[in-house]
């Protein structure tokens, strides 16, 4: 890789302050958001009375009054997008969890090449647990330093490298689509519920997503037969045809979502819904209720997250302009990627990037085993 590449000198410097400041900035919106409404939180986890609703929460969730009262915090989140009281915050909450299905693909991909064995990269688990808990645009920018951090090693770069267990590829889909896609759907499945308790007991039970992939990664790569081969040109290919899936899976879906609530927007069919308020700003009139201040927290993790993820594409793209597989200027790069945020989304641009990305290194291995 040439000395221009994304992951090394002084672009490299200033990716990981870029990375930084947003974590700092999302440090400070959302822990200055939290402090102001901690009261009421607290309350609405003592009281278990919704101030701006007549819905009440559950108190049990686990029968451990310690984990439990944590556990009315998150629902207490969830709830107005979850039950819909807010159609603007229930959109913005649907649109960022499936804009983070990519996300957690390509964490869940990275893990487990074999040149990521000794990186932190590997330990999902662990960045899940922190962003689940302190903030995930806080934290995930943080993953997007360590990442362009190991690919400047020219070694991150080798075929060996790259490359993934046949067991582990393999079970990627299938734990991806069961972990975190499904548990994810059923939280906005309308269904008759009282008080909305089996759908409290659904958001508690989707926090941990993360860490059911990665369990059923170990689970169903367990049970796989690998598949013997020896050429390394075949292992990439074989690599490839699975992790096609898993992209293109984390494009489809993201994309649908994306173009569905765009249309809503437009075509105003749901007059509440507004493009803005819903997605990128709550008025500051709004913040001064629980709700709002929850919506908004929900808009700069959203917003933070997925800045990163594009800007770690890009930064994808260029390193591979400077191995030699993309023909384009870092300027044409950021047109195509922006045109391609508007028309598809954030998250579905981010999965083409990598799907890209994967099959021109994948091309690249061929053509030098």
């Amino acid at each position: 890789m040439t000395g221009d590449s994304f992951s090394q000198g002084w672009r490299s410097t200033s990716a990981t302050l870029f990375f930084i400041s947003l974590s700092l900035i999302a440090l400070k919106e959302i822990g200055g958001t939290a402090v102001k409404i901690n009261e009421s939180m607290v309350s609405l986890a003592t009281t278990l009375k919704y101030p701006e609703s007549d819905q009440t929460l559950r108190k049990t969730y686990t029968g451990i009054e310690s984990l439990d009262y944590g556990m009315r915090h998150i629902v207490a989140a969830f709830l107005p997008g979850v039950a819909g009281w807010d159609v603007n915050t229930q959109v913005q909450q649907i649109y960022f969890l499936a804009s983070f299905f990519p996300i957690i693909s390509i964490w869940s991909v990275e893990a487990g090449r074999q040149g990521n064995a000794s990186s932190f990269l590997r330990w999902t688990s662990v960045w899940a647990l922190f962003y689940q808990t302190v903030g995930g645009a806080v934290v995930i920018p943080l993953w997007y330093v360590l990442f362009f951090r190991n690919s400047a090693k020219q070694s991150s770069w080798s075929p060996a490298s790259r490359l993934l267990d046949i067991s582990y590829a393999k079970a990627l889909f299938p734990a991806l689509i069961l972990g975190y896609l499904l548990p994810t759907i059923a939280l906005y499945i309308p269904f008759p519920d009282s008080g909305f308790r089996i759908h409290q007991a659904f958001i508690v039970l989707w926090q941990p997503s993360p860490l059911y992939v990665n369990l059923l990664i170990f689970i169903i790569s367990t049970f796989i037969t690998k598949q013997e081969t020896t050429k390394r040109a075949n292992k990439s290919q074989i690599n490839l045809k699975y992790l096609h899936r898993v992209y293109s899976a984390g494009l489809a879906v993201s994309a649908i979502v994306h173009i569905v609530i765009m249309a809503l927007c437009i075509s105003q069919r749901l007059s509440q819904v507004s493009f803005v308020h819903s997605l990128l700003h709550v008025p500051a009139t709004e913040r001064v209720t629980l709700s709002g201040s929850l919506h908004y927290l929900f808009q700069v993790d959203c917003l933070v997250i997925l800045t990163a993820a594009l800007a770690s594409a890009w930064g994808v793209m260029w390193d591979l302009k400077n191995f030699g597989k993309a023909d384009i200027s870092t300027g044409e790069i950021a047109i195509q990627m922006t045109v391609s945020t508007v028309l598809l989304g954030p998250g579905a641009t981010v999965a083409g990037v990598w799907l890209l990305r994967e099959h021109m290194m994948a091309d690249k291995f061929v053509k030098k085993a």
